[in-house]
């Protein structure tokens, strides 16, 4: 009986065996979790930069591009072993902003100026997303006729006809100005100078003129003599303008 109070039996040391055994099982187990914790997080980490570098290739890419077209794809030179995904998606704006095209039925759109790009970076474990908006770059207008106005135009407007224009706007590499806003207006030219009306869409990019002249109190009568149209464009602070050649207004 003493020698037995001195130690401990067989069974308890099983027993304490077996709970040593248990935590060190437990304690493997959650170092081979955190170490393939600490892979998945250092390939999320990587996989963010490889969709970080080819945002940055879009981003540059926009600035040099015409038509959304032919923007960067394949893996990365870098980390070949990433499958990466390029989506380009409409994302149209409002012009001059939301709040004030909010209070109109139909508000001035943009819907070619800028588009939402998506990359995605897929690899064994799991998937990044990113996203940035590219905005096209302006070149500059061009130097010769940057404004054209597409309408026929008679020699004499009477009372009963309309004209219908449109306008377009160039830039530098003579590519149209997608999503262009233009103002109308009615210049009378002298001697006999005349007026009418001229009625744009809410962006201005078509317009229709009747030989209707504003009197002052506010009736309209048809006009007589000379007038010419002109349009008027402003893009990245830079304003430009066209004119049609004068031509003539009979009652």
């Amino acid at each position: 009986m003493e020698s037995l109070k001195k130690g401990f039996s067989l069974v308890e040391s099983l027993f304490a065996s077996s709970i040593l055994l248990v935590a060190m099982l437990i304690l493997f187990q959650l170092f081979h979790v955190g170490m393939r914790y600490f892979s998945w997080v250092e390939r999320r980490a990587l996989a963010t930069a490889v969709a970080e570098r080819r945002l940055a290739e879009l981003r540059n890419w926009s600035r040099t591009q015409n038509n959304w077209s032919g923007y960067p794809v394949g893996p990365d030179p870098l980390e070949p072993d990433f499958q990466i995904s390029v989506s380009l998606s409409d994302y149209p704006l409002l012009t001059p902003s939301r709040e004030i095209e909010s209070n109109f039925s139909t508000p001035r759109r943009m819907d070619q100026s800028a588009r939402m790009a998506r990359v995605r970076v897929i690899w064994d474990r799991g998937h990044v997303d990113l996203h940035s908006l590219l905005v096209d770059r302006f070149r500059g207008w061009r130097n010769l006729n940057p404004i054209a106005i597409s309408a026929t135009i008679p020699g004499t407007v009477t009372a009963t006809s309309t004209l219908t224009l449109s306008a377009t706007g160039f830039d530098s590499s003579a590519q149209p100005i997608d999503d262009l806003c233009f103002s109308w207006y009615v210049e009378g030219v002298p001697p006999n100078a005349a007026q009418g009306t001229i009625a744009a869409s809410r962006d201005g990019r078509t317009a229709t003129f009747s030989n209707r002249a504003q009197r002052a109190d506010g009736s309209y009568a048809p006009s007589s003599g000379q007038c010419r149209i002109k349009v008027r464009a402003i893009y990245d602070g830079q304003e430009r303008w066209a004119e049609t050649a004068p031509f003539n207004l009979v009652p």
